[in-house]
């Protein structure tokens, strides 16, 4: 397994400095030995270095501190998408990140606000190959409007649910292909109402739980990866809200909350997995606290519980989940009421991502993970936002994987990806050695060169590099011989591991009588 963005390998090969401009002929050629020799299995571990973030957009004003947060990525970890702070009059602008080009602004709809001073874009979410992203812009208006970009049409505003009284929507949910984009748009005066937006059926408000309220609200926060079920929230009484899930069969229901939710009920729900099975958010409980739940059709909405209890502040929130929803990411206060990025498992319960990290060799040098705000459906790469070395407040993308041979983690640059390539070429560049080693007695290296006319055959075995194996030559006359060999051989390297491999050799000898 080649660590982590199977999409952007090449992109980040672009970008290697001309002395190792030679990493990704050499792996190929590398591969292609290993798969002739008998395919012996590599595995290059993750760098291990400090953290690097994915940088800032480029902004000319001293006074404007530097800051970025990640809310989505694509499903093979090559795209992130988010905000960063900029140069005023545009005081923060989505962002869609890749390693081959870094940070690029994605712009505003509109030309600007009149009588506004500053103008600004979030990108929220992405389509799962990185080509479809939805957020919300101000839109020369005096509100905000959601946008779905694509590379061909740039920021294309959805439109609003109503268009009386004040005008704002915004998209914070896209379906796996990018065709369904969910969020919440205004309809009525300061009110807001869920929706969900089709090319063909434009934006679509999707109602209330209790439409008999003095003010109604609605909010669509996630959407299934086909795209037919909505979650988020929407108010059960007035200013009280709860978590909820929409499908075009049974409308809006309520989700409940934690433990009964204590003396003022509230719920959200923020994420959910690609088949719609399992959805994720917050709640409050018994206790008064806040804390991330995790709701099944067939469990309801349990609580994740928060980190090292969660101190005096006690509020957590789950943001996502992987494809089937057996992980669970998002931030927590911890027991000296610090928020931390978490990742959840049935197995492992509520766990300090920072601390995962750590635990397996991650410098994080100065960073705190502060929060987990989307996950790839193999639930291997993580991004979010946390405080770096510096003291702001950046985008983060993470590898962290439990793995059969335990966890690995690591905070994936184009570097870092350089250097599991050159650890993985070492590697199988020690295994093709050996291997030749092992091709040797096959061959009859080891047996007198003579050129009569006898056949012989015979085995071999050897301890430490467990490799065995059996070889014959055969006279076919006129000093020339055959030999063939067959063996079976198992080898452990620091990056790279063989196991099994079986390994054929043939070779053809002449040998001149010089009597």
């Amino acid at each position: 397994m080649l660590n982590p963005i199977s999409g952007a390998i090449i992109q980040a090969s672009d970008q290697i400095p001309a002395g190792r401009s030679r990493v990704r002929q050499l792996l190929g050629g590398v591969a292609l030995a290993a798969l002739a020799m008998g395919c012996p299995a590599a595995f290059a571990q993750p760098s291990g270095t400090s953290p690097q973030g994915l940088g800032f957009l480029t902004s000319t004003d001293s006074n404007v501190p530097p800051n970025s947060y990640a809310f989505g990525v694509s499903a093979d970890g090559g795209v992130v998408v988010g905000y960063a702070s900029l140069t005023p009059p545009i005081a923060y602008e989505g962002f869609r990140w890749t390693p081959a080009g870094g940070m690029v602004a994605l712009g505003v709809l509109g030309a600007g606000v009149p009588g506004v001073v500053q103008t600004n874009s979030i990108a929220q979410a992405v389509s799962a190959d990185g080509t479809v992203i939805v957020g919300e812009s101000t839109d020369g208006t005096n509100g905000g409007q959601a946008f779905r970009w694509t590379q061909a049409t740039g920021m294309v505003g959805l439109g609003f649910v109503g268009n009386s009284g004040y005008r704002y929507s915004a998209a914070t949910g896209v379906s796996t292909d990018g065709s369904v984009v969910v969020g919440s748009s205004t309809y009525s005066g300061n009110y807001e109402q869920a929706f969900r937006w089709t090319q063909a059926g434009g934006t679509v408000g999707l109602g209330f739980l209790n439409s008999s309220i003095a003010s109604p609200n609605s909010a669509a926060s996630g959407v299934s990866g086909d795209g037919t079920i909505v979650v988020g929230n929407s108010y059960y009484a007035t200013n009280q809200y709860e978590a909820i899930r929409w499908t075009q069969a049974t409308g809006m229901t309520g989700l409940g909350f934690v433990g009964g939710g204590g003396s003022s009920p509230y719920s959200s729900a923020y994420g959910i997995s690609q088949d719609g099975t399992v959805i994720v958010g917050y709640s409050s409980d018994a206790s008064n606290a806040t804390q991330p739940f995790r709701w099944t059709q067939s469990g309801g909405i349990v609580g994740l519980g928060l980190i090292g209890g969660g101190g005096t502040t006690h509020y957590g929130y789950a943001n996502a989940t992987n494809a089937d929803g057996s992980i669970v990411v998002g931030s927590s206060s911890n027991a000296t009421n610090v928020y931390e990025a978490f990742r959840w498992t049935q197995a492992t319960g509520i766990q300090s991502l920072n601390v995962l990290l750590k635990n397996v060799g991650v410098n994080l040098g100065g960073w705190t993970l502060n929060s987990a705000n989307a996950i790839t459906p193999d639930g291997q790469i993580i991004v979010g936002y946390g405080t770096d070395s510096t003291h702001h407040s950046e985008a983060y993308l993470v590898r962290y994987s439990d793995g059969n041979a335990g966890p690995i983690g690591g905070m994936t640059t184009p570097a870092s990806i350089v250097n599991s390539v050159n650890m993985l070429g070492l590697g199988r560049n020690a295994i093709m050695e050996q291997e030749h080693g092992f091709a040797a007695p096959l061959l009859g290296d080891n047996g007198p060169i003579t050129g009569g006319g006898g056949d012989d055959a015979g085995i071999f075995a050897a301890v430490g590099s467990a490799s065995g194996g059996a070889s014959g030559r055969k006279s076919l006359g006129g000093g020339f011989s055959v030999t063939l060999g067959l063996s079976v051989a198992s080898e452990s390297y620091t990056n790279a591991n063989m196991n099994d491999a079986v390994l054929i050799a043939a070779s053809v000898r002449y040998v001149h009588d010089l009597s």
